[in-house]
């Protein structure tokens, strides 16, 4: 498999392109301008391309996507720290993309990658409307306020989105989709999970665990710092 790696930044396209080279992909070709993707004859011999959103003098990935033949039937994944509704809307009028925050761990590019390549990203059913997303509850659609939700884990090809009042939700979608859906208040604390700091009841330093009513639910290293950052632990 081909990947074309487009990141304006030559030390952090060096660590995208190791992670990508342990999980065993040597077919990796490295640009780092737009300008240099559009020159690149080879493109339509690429399989994927993983870019970063942000290029700089207000030019964005969105040029290249929406100007380029041949950029437009690739499939994409968009690397990014403008981690912003503003900016998950905006890519939403061109298509569906998976989307990774910069920091990634291999395991999470691994999962963009095989969700990317394997899936139908128009199978995902999470839409937010005024605070409110829809479940299916046998022939109908029932509304749920995104306010009763306490936290969110992955099962499987399903994102279990559980209620304060103990219900539990399976939405077919990833968790990083989802997550750049949710407001402010969600936090990623985990590859598999996000919590609603609002219903946090305590975080254990020693155990490494966020306590939700019952529920202890791990946080990893990887989120770590982001985490106790947006509660205020220093």
């Amino acid at each position: 498999m081909r990947i074309a790696l487009l990141e304006d930044d030559p030390e952090y396209l060096e660590i995208i392109v190791k992670l990508l080279s342990d999980l065993g992909y040597q077919d990796v070709h490295c640009f780092l301008s737009i300008k240099e993707v559009e020159d690149y004859k080879d493109l339509s011999k690429v399989d994927l391309l993983i870019s970063d959103y942000f290029f700089g003098n207000g030019v964005t990935v969105s040029d290249l996507l929406l100007t380029n033949t041949l950029a437009k039937r690739t499939k994409v994944i968009i690397v990014t720290n403008y981690f912003e509704q503003a900016v998950y809307e905006e890519l939403g009028k061109i298509r569906k993309f998976f989307f990774l925050k910069k920091g990634f761990h291999k395991l999470e590019l691994r999962n963009a990658i095989d969700t990317t390549l394997y899936s139908n990203p128009e199978e995902s059913s999470f839409e937010l409307f005024e605070g409110r997303f829809f479940v299916k509850v046998g022939n109908s659609l029932k509304p749920v306020d995104l306010n009763e939700v306490t936290f969110l884990e992955v099962d499987g090809k399903y994102v279990n989105i559980n209620l304060k009042d103990q219900k539990a939700y399976a939405i077919r979608s990833t968790l990083t989709e989802i997550e750049y859906k949710l407001p402010h208040k969600f936090i990623r604390i985990h590859a598999a999970y996000i919590i609603n700091e609002n219903y946090i009841d305590a975080v254990s330093l020693n155990e490494k665990v966020v306590t939700i009513g019952k529920k202890q639910i791990p946080y990893s290293r990887t989120f770590r710092s982001d985490f106790f950052a947006r509660i205020a632990i220093a």
